[in-house]
């Protein structure tokens, strides 16, 4: 609960069915290791690029959250599609 406001930051974003259904989920080898280095350092990139305070005015609404955009117009360097377009 943060002012107030109890959180659902879950059941409102992700759909927990459909996420579960995916092929993501079913084959966690569906991602080449080399994919997944492709994720880390982007996403190090992008920590590296600014605040998620700042790059996602979002996480100051809810508590404790840190979510770091890998996408859109805050992501450094195209995106993580410029990136890691396999991904």
């Amino acid at each position: 609960v943060m002012g107030g406001v109890k959180e659902a930051v879950v059941p409102n974003y992700i759909d927990l069915v459909k996420a579960q259904r995916s092929r993501a989920v079913h084959f966690p080898g569906l991602l080449l290791e080399t994919d997944l280095s492709e994720v880390k350092d982007y996403h190090g990139l992008a920590l590296a690029s600014g605040d998620p305070l700042e790059t996602n005015p979002q996480n100051k609404q809810h508590h404790k959250k840190r979510c770091t955009f890998l996408h859109g117009a805050t992501a450094p360097d195209g995106g993580l599609i410029a990136r890691a377009p396999r991904v």
